[in-house]
């Protein structure tokens, strides 16, 4: 403790750690010697250092900071501020993610299964949105990717083990924040198989994506070899895999398995329903028969059915979630200091034409960029000019209200 040397002159001894002198702190502790000069720690470091660790619970056989786990109905409640609608969805993800994090913390002796998610509904729908605040809400790493980029290992296109290191590098190479991240593979429809028979050529870009993908899903040890000094082994039973795809025609290969099934007197009648309908009815023979092949559907377990898109739902869209698009286009033009108003028809003919056009909730923004194109290139004059206010009425007329000039002290 404290020590100097017997010279008449005080040794100036600082804290190895925040470089505080002995005369600024209360105490100041002499540890080993290292490279030929004494470690010092002082009393105010050894306090922060304490607080550190009784603050964060840390798991010691995994050496992983443990934090807790929103229960489902906490994080339905937060999928609620930025997806709109779906609650079906919403409840099957929730419980989906809270099973997951339940397992990775697991220390019973049964050993819990992965509940890898397969989504499916119509393009725009909120699926790709629904995993995006998924992840900030745990402040998770995540990957988004398109099937149909992947091919296997050896052949043109992008290998499925870049998946992982694309998850590493967006984990800014922190491995435990990746091994608990999530990988969002969109379009897997496309990687269906072209026939159910197993006699046919392989396909290297359908059926051997999937088959490639097996391992990775299910936990294996992948070789990282981007930024590290050498290849790492990383794990990845702990990653969360997402698949998705809007599965176009999967209502009809429904409908005729139950219409073979459904035969005779009180068989139920084949009536024509919406997708999100059908596929609420679907079983995993379904997803074979479409052309996932069987182990494939057996490592996602948990089926999440989106709803079709409404014109009430795109309008709630609009206007209702956190970061609503209705709320970003007032944001851009009050930078400016202008106010945007928009009359409730017009934000109604919008959710119209974005439905007629058939591409979900994302045309929604490219509707509204291009009504509003021609006055936001202006808008900077506009706002100079004294233009307070920007109104678009029910047709899609841009309205300009200027502010009130001030009379003359004369007046």
């Amino acid at each position: 403790m404290d020590k100097t040397e017997d010279t008449g002159i005080k040794k100036i001894i600082n804290c190895s750690y925040c470089g505080k002198s002995r005369h600024q702190v209360d105490q100041m502790v002499e540890g080993p010697e290292f490279n030929g000069k004494n470690i010092y720690i002082c009393n105010e470091c050894v306090d922060i250092t304490y607080n550190i660790l009784h603050t964060e619970e840390i798991d010691v056989s995994t050496k992983r900071k443990k934090e807790k786990v929103p229960a489902p109905e906490a994080i339905k409640a937060y999928l609620d501020e930025y997806v709109i609608g779906q609650d079906g969805a919403k409840i099957a993800i929730s419980v989906a993610v809270y099973n997951h994090y339940k397992r990775i913390n697991n220390k019973s002796k049964t050993e819990i299964e992965k509940s890898n998610l397969l989504m499916i509904g119509e393009s725009g729908c909120g699926k790709t949105l629904a995993v995006k605040t998924i992840a900030k809400l745990f402040d998770l790493p995540y990957v988004i990717a398109d099937a149909t980029t992947l091919t296997e290992a050896g052949y043109v296109g992008e290998d499925v083990e870049n998946l992982i290191r694309r998850l590493v590098a967006n984990a800014d190479d922190d491995l435990d924040r990746a091994r608990m991240g999530i990988i969002f593979i969109d379009e897997i429809d496309k990687k269906s198989r072209r026939s159910e028979s197993a006699s046919v050529s392989r396909d290297v870009s359908g059926e051997g994506v999937q088959q490639a993908l097996l391992k990775l899903i299910e936990g294996t040890i992948v070789k990282i070899d981007d930024g590290f000094e050498e290849p790492i082994d990383f794990d990845t039973k702990d990653i969360l895999f997402i698949c998705s795809g809007a599965f176009v025609g999967l209502d009809e290969v429904i409908r005729k398995n139950r219409s073979k099934t459904s035969i005779g007197i009180g068989a139920s009648l084949n009536t024509k329903v919406s997708f999100s309908q059908a596929i609420k009815a679907i079983q995993p023979d379904d997803l074979i028969k479409y052309g996932l092949i069987p182990e494939f559907v057996g490592r996602c377990p948990v089926t999440v059915v989106f709803d079709d898109v409404t014109i009430d739902m795109l309008i709630r869209i609009l206007k209702e979630p956190k970061n609503s698009i209705v709320e970003q286009f007032k944001a851009l033009f009050k930078y400016e200091g202008v106010t945007l108003d928009f009359d409730d028809k017009y934000l109604q003919n919008v959710a119209e034409n974005c439905l007629k056009q058939k591409i979900g909730a994302r045309g929604l923004r490219s509707i509204m960029e291009r009504d509003l194109q021609a006055t936001q290139f202006i808008l900077p004059r506009l706002a100079k000019n004294g233009v307070n206010k920007i109104f678009v009425d029910a047709t899609g007329t841009i309205k300009h209200v200027y502010k009130a000039k001030k009379r003359a002290n004369n007046e």
